[in-house]
C-alpha cells in the first residue's frame, strides 16, 4: 500500500511539473506558428498563370511587408512573409486582423512578392477569429489525441488478456483506461473544434473525414464504458465489454490515417511529407506529450484503485447478505 501511494505521489508531481512546463513553453518559447514550411506553391487550384492567389489574415504589417496567416491551403495555419511590390501604400490597403486576398509570386530565394492586396469580402464563407495565437491550441490538442490513442491501446491489450486468461485485474485495467482515454478524447474533440473555428471559421464539418472518424471513435468508447458499467456483477458483462473493446479499437488507426487517405482540412504536420515542425515547436510538442502521458498514468492508477475498492465493497456486501 505504501509503495502504491509513493508511486501515485511521484506521478502527480511529474504530471504537474510537465503540464506547467508545457503551458509556459507553449506561450513563451514556441514560435507563433507550429508549421515551419511554406506550401504556397502547392495551392494548385489558385494558380493564375505564374501567380498564386492566397487568402489569409494579416497579423504583422510593417511598411511594405506583412505576415499573412494563411487560411486558404489544404494545411491551414501557415505564416507567409509577404513583400508588397504593387502600387500605393500597403498600410492604406490593409491593417492587422484584416482577412485579405494576396496575389503574387513565390520564389524559393526571394520569398513571396505580392502585386495585389485586397480586403476579402466573401459573405458565403464563414469568418473565423484566426490569429497566430490560436495555434497554441496545437500543443495541447495533439498530446490529448495521442494520449487517448495510448489509453485505447491499453484497453485493447487488457481486453485481449482478459479473453485469453480471464482475471479481474485485466477487466479493471481495461475499464479504467477506457474512462481516462474517453476524457482525453473529449479534450481532443473540444480543443480541435476551437482550433477549427479559429482557422476555418466553423467549429465542425461532418464531411471532413478526420472529424467524422474521431467523433465515431468517441461514440464507440462511450458505448464501451456504458456496456461495462451497466451491470458490474453480471459475469458475462466483462467478456462482452472485452470483445467490444477489441473490435472498437479498429476506429483508432482509422481516425489516425483518415486525413491522409481521404479529403480533410485537418493538417498533417507531425508526420507527413508536406510539413514539418521547427525544433522549438517539436520540443514543446514532445513536452506536451510527456505531460499528458503522466496525467494519464496518474488518473489510470487512481481509477484502478477506486475500481478495486468498489469490487471489494460489493464482495463484502454480498457476503453479509448471504450470512443474513
Amino acid at each position: 500500500m505504501e509503495r502504491r501511494k509513493l508511486i501515485d505521489i511521484v506521478l502527480v508531481i511529474l504530471a504537474v511539473v510537465f503540464v506547467s512546463a508545457t503551458t509556459l513553453a507553449a506561450f513563451y518559447y514556441a514560435p507563433l506558428e507550429p508549421v515551419d514550411v511554406l506550401t504556397v506553391v502547392e495551392h494548385e487550384s489558385d494558380y493564375t498563370g505564374d501567380d498564386v492567389r492566397v487568402k489569409g489574415v494579416v497579423h504583422d504589417l510593417s511598411g511594405q511587408d506583412l505576415s499573412l496567416w494563411d487560411i486558404s491551403s489544404p494545411d491551414p495555419g501557415i505564416t507567409i512573409n509577404v513583400t508588397y511590390s504593387g502600387e500605393g501604400d500597403l498600410s492604406t490597403l490593409a491593417s492587422d486582423g484584416d482577412t485579405v486576398y494576396v496575389v503574387g509570386r513565390y520564389d524559393p530565394d526571394d520569398g513571396f512578392s505580392a502585386k495585389e492586396v485586397e480586403i476579402a469580402d466573401d459573405p458565403d464563407e464563414p469568418a473565423g477569429w484566426t490569429s497566430p495565437y490560436s495555434a497554441k491550441i496545437f500543443y495541447f490538442h495533439v498530446p490529448a489525441a495521442w494520449t487517448s490513442f495510448l489509453a485505447f491501446g491499453v484497453v485493447l491489450g487488457c481486453s485481449i488478456a482478459y479473453l485469453l486468461k480471464g482475471g479481474q485485474k485485466w477487466d479493471i485495467w481495461a475499464l479504467s483506461s477506457a474512462e481516462v482515454g474517453l476524457m482525453f478524447n473529449t479534450v481532443a474533440v473540444i480543443s480541435g473544434a476551437l482550433w477549427a473555428k479559429a482557422e476555418w471559421g466553423y467549429y465542425w464539418d461532418w464531411n471532413d473525414a478526420k472529424l467524422f472518424s474521431t467523433f465515431v471513435l468517441w461514440l464507440i468508447f462511450i458505448a464501451y464504458v456504458a456496456i461495462r458499467s451497466g451491470a458490474v456483477r453480471h459475469e458475462s458483462i466483462p467478456r462482452v465489454a472485452a470483445i467490444f473493446g477489441v473490435l472498437g479499437f479498429a476506429a483508432v488507426p482509422i481516425s489516425f490515417i483518415s486525413s491522409r487517405i481521404w479529403t480533410s482540412l485537418h493538417p498533417n504536420v507531425v508526420a507527413s511529407s508536406t510539413g514539418h515542425l521547427s525544433s522549438e515547436a517539436g520540443t514543446v510538442l514532445m513536452l506536451g506529450v510527456l505531460a499528458f502521458t503522466f496525467v494519464y498514468a496518474t488518473l489510470f492508477s487512481r481509477r484502478t484503485a477506486i475500481e478495486r475498492s468498489v469490487m471489494e465493497i460489493q464482495d463484502l456486501k454480498e457476503k453479509l447478505e448471504e450470512e443474513e
